[in-house]
């Protein structure tokens, strides 16, 4: 079989290296030679994938409102000065500590959006009932708790 001239199996591809002119491919070799060096320099070129941000978790004021109110609980029996049975005293710390949150909870608790917030908002419930019986905040907890799962059903 007669060989024909390098030149007369050129093909015209468009130039993928700039310092190697389409005539020059001669062969495959030449022409997996350009494919490869042209996906090298497309992969330095392509843009790395960018992941979506992880969505922040939902906000919840009947959450916020739980731990500071449960916070609030902590600070007030850690105080030493509120077993002093000084009752101008005690009534101070528990405006500082926790009954801003006790009276929101109990006037105006925030339905639940979340069902970590329902959640919480029925334990709140229990250990408030184990601990000083049927108190204010009770009823109002378990009807946020219960808005979320009824829009639940809903959903």
């Amino acid at each position: 079989m007669p060989r024909t001239p390098a030149s007369a199996n050129a093909i015209a591809l468009p130039d993928i290296i700039p310092s190697m002119p389409a005539d020059c491919i001669t062969s495959r070799r030449d022409v997996l030679t350009a494919g490869c060096a042209g996906a090298a320099i497309a992969a330095l070129v392509v843009p790395v994938v960018i992941l979506p941000k992880a969505e922040a978790a939902p906000v919840d004021p009947l959450i916020d409102l739980i731990k500071a109110y449960r916070t609030g609980l902590v600070a007030f029996d850690a105080d030493p000065s509120v077993r002093l049975h000084d009752d101008e005293r005690t009534g101070q710390r528990a405006m500082e500590t926790w009954e801003g949150p006790f009276l929101t909870l109990e006037e105006n608790a925030p339905p639940a959006r979340t069902r970590s917030a329902a959640i919480e908002a029925l334990r709140l419930a229990q250990d408030e009932l184990l601990r000083e019986g049927a108190i204010g905040i009770v009823s109002p907890l378990v009807a946020a708790a219960l808005a979320y799962f009824e829009g639940e059903k809903r959903a």
